[in-house]
């Protein structure tokens, strides 16, 4: 499945983090504080796993089919999420998150399975790309 990537041609320019790394890291923060931690939890992995995706080479967030592949990672959460949320065979505490939901599924969840799938496609390409 990760075969049809291909990178897409970059233009060196600027290393520094994007507008959008530090938007994500005060957003955490600040709904940290207001007592969500679960939601604020999510964004800083998904902030962090975006930096490192940046940083380490990776670029998967920039290639040309990115926006696929997020389309692909939405539906099958949806289906698998899903099942488990209105099953319920995983439970959520209001107190924690925002309780924002699609259909039966948290809105933190798909900001957590893109984390940790982005973050595996990450380290994925950077070992490719290590061992030639």
């Amino acid at each position: 499945m990760l075969r049809f990537y291909r990178p897409a041609q970059h233009a060196a320019g600027n290393t520094g983090a994007p507008w959008w790394i530090w938007l994500g890291l005060l957003l955490a923060g600040l709904v940290w504080l207001l007592g969500k931690e679960y939601t604020g939890l999510v964004i800083l992995a998904l902030t962090v796993t975006a930096l490192a995706d940046l940083t380490a080479g990776g670029r998967v967030l920039h290639r040309a089919n990115a926006l696929l592949y997020a389309e692909i990672l939405t539906a099958l959460m949806l289906l698998f999420n899903g099942y488990l949320t209105a099953r319920p065979v995983v439970l959520y505490d209001a107190a924690y998150q925002l309780d924002l939901r699609i259909f039966t599924i948290p809105v933190e969840d798909f900001f957590y399975g893109s984390s940790l799938i982005l973050g595996c496609t990450t380290v994925y390409e950077k070992i490719r790309s290590v061992r030639g």
